[in-house]
């Protein structure tokens, strides 16, 4: 399993690395983008706190402060933008390769390989499978650095702030990684299993279309239907269960955000009535709650097109 795992990782990358300048450029504006989101907060507490004072003497730095906000908040639109570019046209890119290669290989391919593989099959395989690389060299890629960056700078930002509530809010992310872990385990398993059952179907209804003079000569349109039908409602039943995955586990990881919220007023408030912690702190740690969060509540997309991507790429 570990091998098949290397060789998949090794298969993949050949097409990532030839678009490597495409991705640097890419995780740079990430980069960019998830620094200046941490920033934002730190300006807006800042703000919170001249407002709580005189206000005359204080409204210059008031006044930069909202203007920091307001430039920062214009330029995290345009490296969004520019990031999203620079990881989706490479998705498209290694889309477009991977099925000139796969039409190439298989016009080489001599005819034991065609009677050992059902055409049904390897249709599915470069017109379904490999959609789902092109979802993992784009938006996963792109997301993976993207939570990376957000997980590595927000509690940094958080424990420059207060190093004790930083600490308390560990404890719900550890808890969502555990459930994503097994969320993942247990996706790839019925991916696998319905991408196994999409090229199933797929094959008999080559077949069924191939003979269909066979079948309307001999009557038997009723059991063809019956077979379609059968072959559908197993793909049904897997695309059902992933569905519950996605509905149920998942979505726990999204109330994240609402854990955090609520422990940080809780333990913030203490806090800032022992005056440990001004108003504009506890304001910026409400915000980089969200922040962190953000990337759980995306994870259960990232999950699925990841694992999508990886049984795709097995596949292929």
């Amino acid at each position: 399993m570990t091998t098949q795992r290397e060789s998949n990782l090794r298969f993949l990358s050949h097409y990532l690395l030839a678009h490597k300048r495409e991705y640097a450029l890419g995780i740079a504006f990430i980069f960019v983008t998830n620094w200046l989101a941490v920033n934002i907060p730190v300006h807006i507490g800042t703000s919170i706190d001249l407002l709580s004072g005189e206000l005359e003497a204080s409204e210059d730095a008031l006044m930069r402060a909202i203007l920091t906000v307001i430039a920062f908040a214009l330029i995290m639109v345009v490296t969004r933008t520019i990031s999203r570019i620079y990881f989706f046209n490479p998705g498209r890119a290694v889309e477009r390769e991977l099925k000139n290669d796969a039409f190439a290989r298989l016009t080489k391919l001599d005819a034991g390989f065609y009677r050992e593989h059902e055409t049904g099959s390897l249709i599915s395989i470069v017109n379904n499978d490999i959609n789902g690389v092109r979802a993992l060299a784009g938006i996963v890629m792109l997301q993976i650095f993207n939570v990376a960056f957000a997980l590595s700078l927000t509690p940094l930002k958080m424990f420059q702030i207060s190093p004790q509530l930083t600490l308390y809010c560990i404890v719900p992310v550890m808890i969502t990684f555990m459930i994503a872990h097994r969320a993942i385990a247990y996706m790839r398993q019925i991916m696998r299993k319905r991408m196994v059952e999409l090229q199933k179907l797929s094959s008999s209804t080559v077949g069924f279309l191939s003979g269909v003079d066979v079948i309307k000569s001999h009557h038997i349109q009723g059991w063809a239907e019956s077979a379609f039908a059968r072959d559908n409602q197993t793909i049904l039943h897997s695309s059902l269960k992933l569905a519950t995955v996605r509905t149920v586990l998942l979505p726990v990881i999204g109330y994240t955000d609402r854990i955090l919220k609520v422990l940080i007023l809780a333990v913030g408030g203490s806090y800032l009535i022992q005056q440990d912690l001004t108003l504009g702190e506890l304001t910026a740690l409400l915000s980089y709650a969200t922040l962190l969060a953000m990337p759980f509540i995306s994870l259960g997309m990232i999950l699925s097109a990841f694992q999508t991507g990886m049984v795709s790429v097995e596949s292929i």
